[in-house]
């Protein structure tokens, strides 16, 4: 699928089911969902929960019209939001996002989608706890609205997919990321990660995922940097097709797991 270089970023107005008060720690569940009607996801320790947010993403085309997401306690019809993918906006080239928040767990929470179930690629759990059983939090600093969906679509020139920060430390220290990305076109994709310090570039790695000549619908990747220097205070992310004109996928909300600082990724500050 040739298109034209578009980085989109929507700044979503649904910064609230995202803000927090305190320490959160965030468990990343999720399933791909091509052809099915109904997807119901499994909360482990849901008594432990503080609140979920659910996701699901349609892909390029003007969504059919609202889903359900529900737990045992409420259903919602949800109203999809848009982040432009290729072409104009008008056209109807846009990729549709269905979003929610649950501040009463309950043991699963299920999506029901009533139309063109074949353009639906995947289910997400943003599942909040309050305790460090789960050691990923929100990486700091992110531009658009602390990781909420952004749209790559081809590349003539590496995109910034996010950049955040880190908190300075006296020793070298492990960092993991984590992250959901929703594959639309068969392709390997290639992940570069900036490490800088006082804005100037020490070092750089690069993971490349192939697909084996299958559409990977949705992965949850995980990724762990060893020995990061402590002067370093920032992390950028780009990623882009190992092939010309043919990537277009969606990334999630980066999780980054840093300890023993859990709590001070929190209060990170700096550009």
């Amino acid at each position: 699928m040739k298109r034209n270089v578009i980085l989109g970023l929507f700044f979503f107005a649904a910064i609230s089911l995202y803000g927090q008060k305190e320490t959160e720690h965030i468990e990343l569940i999720g399933e791909e969902i091509p052809g099915k009607d109904r997807v119901s996801i499994a909360i482990p320790d849901w008594e432990d929960v503080d609140w979920i947010v659910a996701e699901a993403v349609y892909a390029c085309g003007t969504a059919p019209g609202d889903v359900k997401i529900s737990n045992d306690k409420e259903d919602r019809l949800i109203e999809p939001q848009s982040i432009v993918c290729g072409g104009n906006a008008e056209d109807g080239m846009v990729t549709s996002v269905f979003r929610t928040k649950f501040t009463n767990p309950t043991p699963k929470v299920v999506l029901d989608i009533m139309h063109n179930n074949t353009r639906f690629r995947s289910f997400t759990l943003y599942i909040h706890r309050p305790d460090s059983n789960i050691s990923y939090v929100p990486a700091v600093g992110m531009p658009h609205l602390q990781g909420e969906l952004v749209h790559i679509n081809s590349a003539e020139k590496i995109p910034e997919l996010t950049a955040f920060n880190l908190p300075l430390t006296s020793e070298a220290r492990d960092v993991k990321l984590k992250f959901a990305l929703t594959e639309f076109v068969d392709d390997d994709l290639v992940a570069v990660f900036t490490f800088e310090s006082r804005g100037e570039t020490v070092a750089t790695e690069m993971r490349t995922w192939f697909q084996n000549g299958e559409i990977d619908t949705y992965a949850i990747r995980e990724v762990l940097f060893e020995n990061v220097a402590g002067e370093v205070d920032k992390v950028r992310m780009t990623m882009f097709s190992a092939h010309d004109n043919k990537e277009s996928f969606i990334a999630g909300r980066v999780l980054i797991d840093m300890e023993p600082n859990r709590i001070s990724l929190l209060t990170a500050t700096g550009n």
